[in-house]
């Protein structure tokens, strides 16, 4: 019999701080992870790290994931200290490059004890080969991707759970981040593989709460009240 799962955490998939403010209202979201992507879009003054320092001093209570981009090593490590060094509570993202720079990223951070969060990745062979460098100070995280996953032709509930036994088997205190999502039933999916957590963005929250009948049902209930107290 499979061992009992613990509820994972959502995080919010955006880097809108207003977006993020009224999904943290809800008691939902528990951290944040952006990528450069989503930050370009929502930055008015064109200096993400300016963005970067909006969303830490906003939300100091919560992780919130920096990703780093496509550079030298030690360009990748000067920024990634840059990065670490506007808050406490920022994580950087290390992409698993295929010529093996973020691990080499993942090993000089870790040993700096810089908080990381090891995304892009694919399969948990991968996935261990982070555990193995990071070992029992890091990476906090390890970002695997439903549906690129999916995508490619593999089984994402699959490399979740296999992942997850990893983590549990050797005692390594990483948490699963499960990233590209794109409806509610991935969200159920990716949780009942065994996700630490799932990162989610604001539409898909919005559409997990929604759902027409329920809708239905507080209308008439509402039309009902009015009526019979207009009786009374």
């Amino acid at each position: 019999m499979r061992e009992k799962l613990s509820l994972p955490r959502l995080f919010a998939d955006t880097s809108s701080i207003p977006e993020i403010e009224r999904l943290k209202e809800l008691g939902l979201i528990h951290g944040i992870t952006t990528n450069p992507i989503l930050v370009a879009k929502e930055s008015n003054t064109g200096n993400p790290f300016g963005h970067y320092e909006e969303l830490a001093k906003s939300f100091p209570d919560m992780p919130i994931s920096i990703q780093l981009l496509d550079e030298d090593v030690p360009t990748l490590i000067q920024r990634a200290k840059s990065f670490a060094a506007i808050s406490p509570n920022i994580v950087v993202k290390v992409p698993m490059f295929g010529d093996g720079r973020g691990l080499s990223v993942l090993y000089q951070l870790t040993r700096e004890g810089i908080k990381t969060n090891v995304t892009g990745l694919m399969k948990a062979e991968q996935l261990l080969l982070a555990l193995l460098v990071g070992r029992s100070q890091g990476p906090a995280y390890v970002s695997l991707f439903f549906n690129r996953i999916r995508d490619g032709g593999g089984n994402p509930t699959e490399e979740i759970t296999r992942s997850r036994h990893l983590i549990e088997a050797f005692n390594f205190n990483s948490e699963i981040i499960t990233g590209s999502i794109r409806g509610q039933k991935d969200v159920y999916e990716a949780t009942i593989a065994g996700a630490h957590i799932v990162t989610v963005p604001p539409s898909v929250i919005w559409e997990m709460i929604h759902h027409h009948k329920s809708v239905e049902f507080i209308e008439q209930s509402q039309r009902d009240w009015e009526k019979l107290t207009q009786k009374l």
